[in-house]
């Protein structure tokens, strides 16, 4: 069995602020971030390991600049990738070998009521073919571009609404919540050795219910909206050839598949967030 672990921070037990996320402000705060993730990390590896100890895992460092998983701390059998990934950034280099695809740390977009440091890649609302949709979505039908299912999400309770329309319409995907949100920046959060028991049965339940789980996909054409803060950003994000300005925030880019829509996506976040000039 080969899997993929995609990890995010925001989601992680026991964070709830921005310095506990961020390299640049967070000092002690922020080492203390990496060494949760990584136990929250460990412990799903733990659940794979347990249902296949020959299983071959692939993690993605996918936060921030991709240095925040303390690698000596984690099992020696995983592979880490690591780097500032650019091409198809959460889930790089994800393809039809791999039989599952696991986030960890995960969070909701920005307009998710009580979600802990909630957030799309800077945007104000994604679409896809009409369906609100953040980082979750995004990394779940890049894997089913592949006939990778998406089988786990670990994050704050919140997840439940981007979650709920996946379930519904690609089978029981696992859920674990390791704190409860009441407002953007706070949270009552589990105990990092109960969430992270929690996190290793889910990996587990996860793989012992993988075939009655679809590969997330969507029906081509696929439209993709992207609604930004401000219109400047979605002015650099309209450079991208194929992206159509709809509104003074807002582009539209159709694809007949998701990898196409995926390098779309990062492109013109790029773009908007890198060439935008702030006054």
């Amino acid at each position: 069995m080969k899997i993929y672990i995609s990890v995010d921070m925001e989601g992680i037990t026991g964070i709830t602020h921005k310095a506990q996320v961020s390299r640049d402000i967070g000092g002690v705060e922020y080492a203390r971030g990496c060494k949760l993730v990584t136990d929250d990390v460990n412990a799903a590896v733990e659940g794979i390991f347990d249902v296949d100890s020959s299983a071959e895992i692939v993690v993605n460092d996918a936060h921030g600049k991709s240095q925040n998983l303390i690698f000596e701390d984690m099992d020696e059998r995983v592979k880490l990738l690591r780097g500032s990934a650019e091409y198809h950034d959460m889930v790089m280099g994800i393809d039809e070998s791999y039989d599952a695809l696991m986030l960890v740390g995960y969070h909701s977009n920005l307009k998710t009521k009580d979600a802990v440091l909630c957030h799309a890649w800077g945007l104000s609302d994604l679409f896809f073919n009409g369906r609100d949709s953040g980082e979750i979505s995004i990394s779940a039908y890049a894997a089913g571009h592949f006939d990778v299912p998406l089988v786990l999400v670990t994050g704050d309770g919140s997840i439940r609404d981007e979650m709920g329309f996946l379930t519904n319409e690609y089978g029981k995907i696992e859920q674990v919540h390791v704190k409860e949100g009441l407002n953007r920046y706070t949270a009552i959060c589990l105990h990092p050795k109960i969430s992270r028991r929690l996190i290793k049965e889910g990996a587990k339940n996860a793989l012992n219910n993988l075939n009655e789980i679809q590969p997330a996909k969507l029906t081509p054409p696929i439209k993709m909206e992207m609604h930004f803060t401000d219109p400047g950003q979605a002015d650099s994000a309209a450079m991208m050839p194929g992206a159509e300005r709809i509104g003074p925030m807002s582009t539209l880019y159709t694809g007949d598949h998701f990898m196409q829509i995926n390098s779309a996506f990062y492109t013109q976040v790029r773009l908007g967030t890198r060439l935008w000039l702030q006054y």
